[in-house]
């Protein structure tokens, strides 16, 4: 992403934890990590839990360039997935 100018805004099903090395590699590199700095507690919900033994608590991030300006960041809990909606609100 270093070869692109403007403001980046990355986004998905990682399947990764909060506190692993990937996550952290976005952050060294400048980009904020919206889970974290909005609190988010879980990405996953019941469906996904009931499938599974352990109880994987993220696997959705968003990730910004300090150049994209948040209005806001939510993660309704909404069981229509086993992944909660990812919402952000922005300007340019």
């Amino acid at each position: 992403m270093k070869d692109y100018s403007g403001p980046k805004i990355i986004g998905g099903d990682f399947n990764l934890d909060l506190n692993i090395k990937s996550v952290q590699m976005f952050e060294d590199n400048g980009y904020k990590n919206l889970i974290k700095e909005f609190k988010i507690p879980t990405t996953r919900n019941e469906i996904s839990w009931a499938k599974y033994e352990n109880k994987q608590l993220f696997a959705d991030f968003v990730f910004v360039s300090p150049d994209v300006k948040i209005t806001n960041f939510s993660v309704p809990n909404n069981e229509i997935s086993d992944h909660l909606p990812l919402i952000l609100e922005f300007r340019m």
